[in-house]
């Protein structure tokens, strides 16, 4: 009974070593990680921005119908001018958000681009070149005790473990933090 005990404990602090482990190597790309993050920030705030007007919309439909009693309230202190027709301002709110649909597009277009060259062509490519590099100092009884296939697949799936870490792991887990 004891030791079903302390295995939970051992597996906790080997787990803990590990995200330590992990963490310390995407620090080495710690600027790239900023970048996504703060363009995931922009994406978010536009997203909140259309959502506001699309209430907006609704707010001043309700209010030209005589729903409500209090006329819209737009985002920014901005307002609109006093001799546009109600459809004339709808029309507007809904360009407005169109607008941000196509920002927001492209934006995820270069975040997608972006996260891309870091994940593929810079994550993968520095840990593969630093596991060759490490694997040449390593003893011959290594390659004779195990196959080159067993050897390759180990490295390969090490190699996509870090990259899948990061990319799915630490960065969606501070885009959901925001």
């Amino acid at each position: 009974m004891t030791a079903s005990v302390e295995k939970p404990s051992a597996d906790l602090a080997a787990q803990g070593a590990l995200l330590r482990r992990m963490l310390a190597l995407s620090w080495h790309y710690r600027w790239a990680c900023l970048r996504l993050l703060a363009e995931q920030a922009v994406l978010l705030g536009l997203n909140l921005t259309a959502l506001d007007l699309a209430g907006v919309g609704i707010d001043v439909i309700l209010y030209r119908v005589g729903a409500a009693k209090r006329p819209a309230v737009y985002p920014f202190g901005w307002l609109p001018p006093a001799d546009l027709s109600p459809l004339a301002e709808v029309g507007l709110i809904a360009g407005a958000i169109l607008g941000l649909a196509l920002v927001r597009g492209v934006l995820n277009f270069v975040y997608a681009i972006d996260s891309g060259h870091l994940v593929h062509e810079r994550i993968v490519v520095d840990l593969r070149a630093q596991v060759y590099d490490k694997m040449q100092r390593l003893s011959f009884r290594l390659f004779d005790a195990n196959s080159t296939g067993a050897l390759i697949n180990r490295v390969t799936g090490d190699v996509q473990s870090v990259r899948a870490f990061v990319d799915g792991v630490l960065i969606q887990l501070v885009i959901l933090v925001l």
